[in-house]
């Protein structure tokens, strides 16, 4: 079998893009906000389900 290196299911956001830096770091796009982060925008996007208010 292949190994792929993605721990997250689904496709990234709307306008967001993976790319991969010269140290073979993974990074992300978003080209609607021109940004980059290092933080998997599919990961950010589940906290809202998780609120840590008591």
């Amino acid at each position: 079998g292949s190994a792929k290196r993605k721990r997250v299911a689904g496709d990234l956001p709307y306008g967001w893009e993976q790319e991969t830096d010269e140290n073979g770091q993974v990074f992300f796009v978003d080209h609607i906000n021109k940004r980059t982060t290092y933080l998997d925008p599919r990961l950010a996007f589940t906290v809202d389900d998780n609120p840590t208010k008591p």
